[in-house]
């Protein structure tokens, strides 16, 4: 017989016969699992096998494909671009051609119009900020003093004169926000 230390620091000699080696300790095995750790490691199991299956099963045919453009799409795809080119950042983009914006028809320019106003207000010009919150209103066609605080209540009241759609009342209720601010950041400042 050999004897051979548990461990390093254990003062304990386990003894090993001569037919079995150190090597040949019997195969370690888990402790038994309660019925709702067998459960989640079954799950967890089958979840890998499907996990290992999914690639193999996707074919190139699977794969989504972009819907062609007609040529006629193109075409006017292009002149719109050669028309207006590409947008440059400037320093004072946001306040170029504000007039010209068209809100309800393009989400494009609703942002822009929202953007500036809240650059104006972030800058601290409040006469600014002031005026594109009236001139998005008079482009939303609605007055901010009258269905603002009403829109802001509730989006989803049936109960006023005028019914913009959802994400045109969002717009709307920022720009009431936004002028609420400004005109109360005026008040603070004339005092």
């Amino acid at each position: 017989m050999t004897s051979i230390p548990k461990s390093p620091t254990s003062s304990k000699i386990d003894t090993v016969s001569p037919l079995q080696s150190p090597s040949s300790h019997p195969p370690h095995q888990s402790p038994p699992l309660s019925p709702i750790q067998q459960v989640q490691h079954e799950d967890s199991e089958q979840k890998l096998d499907t996990d290992q299956q999914q690639p193999s099963q996707q074919t190139p045919s699977q794969t989504k494909k972009r819907k062609p453009q007609t040529a006629e799409e193109y075409a006017h795809q292009l002149d719109l671009w050669r028309s207006s080119g590409p947008q440059i950042n400037t320093e004072s983009w946001l306040y170029e051609d504000v007039e010209k914006l068209n809100p309800i028809e393009s989400k494009v320019d609703s942002a822009k119009l929202l953007h500036a106003c809240e650059k104006a207000y972030y800058l601290r010009d409040w006469e600014k900020c002031l005026s594109l919150c009236n001139l998005g209103a008079r482009l939303f066609d609605v007055d901010l003093d009258e269905v603002g605080d009403a829109m802001k209540q509730d989006l989803q009241s049936t109960s006023r004169r005028k019914r913009l759609g959802k994400k045109h009342e969002r717009s709307v209720v920022d720009l009431y926000d936004i002028k609420q601010r400004c005109l109360s950041r005026m008040k603070v400042e004339q005092q």
